[in-house]
């Protein structure tokens, strides 16, 4: 069954207005998956970029929603782009396309860890030898590229980091999260795509 996608188009925006505009797209994003992805439809991040020895990590300036149902990926941007265009319709995607059959695969996940260790790491009732842990695994880690967003249900404002993992034929199977994510055991995979 072929995939197809539609892209979000982040590009020509300073570093503060990005950060902005990104927690926009996934709050519009996390409501339309919610309400009508049924674990069908997941994100791709065609610019996505980490390191290990600085600050400086994006998800990229285009956001792909990708699914090979097309009926569930269509119902999605609909609702997406009446979610966005209340909040800020120049982020409204216009078009779907066909995922080239050549791409390769990757595995978009949420890095729970990193704020687990994050967490340690400013606890002084832990002690030294668990901080000391906890800081060891941070350095090891590097950084990760992270969205800002507020809950749709509770209100409640947190952060998640994105981690990016190496794909086969067998991470093709499952579901997405509701925020378009490989979850738990399921490491579904989505095509890395180049958008022009």
């Amino acid at each position: 069954m072929s995939e197809h996608f539609f892209a979000i188009d982040l590009r020509g925006l300073s570093p503060k207005e990005y950060g902005r505009q990104l927690s926009k797209v996934f709050y519009a994003l996390h409501g339309a998956l919610h309400r009508a992805g049924n674990g069908k439809v997941g994100l791709t991040f065609p610019g996505w970029k980490a390191s290990s020895a600085s600050r400086e990590v994006s998800l990229g300036e285009i956001i792909g929603v990708v699914s090979n149902d097309n009926e569930s990926l269509m119902n999605v941007m609909d609702i997406y782009n009446r979610e966005i265009s209340i909040i800020d319709p120049t982020l409204k995607a216009d078009r779907v396309y066909a995922v080239p059959e050549d791409c390769d695969r990757v595995i978009f996940k949420r890095n729970r860890l990193r704020q687990k260790y994050l967490k340690m790491a400013n606890n002084p009732a832990l002690g030294n030898s668990k901080i000391d842990y906890a800081n060891q695994r941070l350095e090891e880690m590097g950084y990760f590229p992270k969205v800002s967003l507020s809950s749709k249900g509770t209100r409640q404002k947190f952060t998640f980091e994105i981690s990016m993992h190496a794909a086969d034929q067998t991470n093709n199977e499952g579901e997405y999260s509701s925020y378009g994510l490989a979850s738990g055991n399921e490491l579904k995979s989505v095509p890395t795509l180049k958008v022009n």
